[in-house]
């Protein structure tokens, strides 16, 4: 399964679909806390620039 950016009219999307059964793997775990420093980073940067923030969201393959 890949990544997926989308883009609203306020916010920048990072959504990583997982299969669920995989959502509580220590390296699914890892990676989520990777891609959350990431992302504060990343919105950090952009609020100083006068872009838009990003939220990373796991997404269950279930929920697709």
């Amino acid at each position: 399964m890949g990544r997926e950016i989308a883009e609203t009219a306020d916010t920048i999307y990072l959504l990583k679909p997982k299969a669920k059964t995989a959502l509580q793997d220590s390296d699914i775990i890892a990676k989520r806390s990777s891609a959350e420093e990431w992302r504060c980073a990343a919105s950090a940067h952009a609020q100083q620039h006068g872009g838009k923030p990003w939220c990373y969201v796991l997404i269950p393959h279930t929920v697709i």
